[in-house]
């Protein structure tokens, strides 16, 4: 006679084998997503995806999806997205500023420096700005 652990393991790797996904299998055996994962790497199965589609992630951010967004779509943390950027698996969305934008953006910048002690000129600030929203 087969025990609890042998027949939730063994519907589990009918499941996994069939493609059904980690969720639908706890909710459809009543038991955790962690159960069902110890499951699946006790019979060396996954139905993970191996590797993470960075391409599919950028062509979201480039299409203005936001970091939140991407996240939530791939079903991955924002955390996740950060570190891609980081090591340059991906790139930010970039925001591209007008130069009127630039230029109250560089007025801002160079009255927040002065009153914090840092004498800039509003024309470095500016520079400062446009530099750093061409990147």
């Amino acid at each position: 006679m087969m025990g609890v652990y042998s027949l939730t393991a063994d519907r589990c790797r009918q499941m996994l084998e069939a493609g059904v996904d980690r969720e639908t299998i706890a909710k459809t055996l009543n038991c955790s997503r962690a159960n069902v994962a110890y499951h699946a790497g006790q019979l060396g199965l996954t139905n993970r995806r191996k590797t993470t589609r960075w391409d599919e992630i950028q062509a979201d951010l480039d299409n203005g999806l936001s970091k939140t967004e991407v996240a939530k779509k791939h079903k991955m943390s924002r955390n996740a997205i950060y570190q891609a950027i980081t090591r340059g698996s991906i790139t930010a969305r970039r925001t591209i500023m007008n130069v009127s934008d630039a230029d109250a953006a560089g007025e801002t910048l160079a009255e927040v420096l002065n009153d914090h002690g840092v004498e800039v000129s509003v024309e470095l600030a500016t520079d400062v700005v446009k530099d750093w929203s061409s990147r």
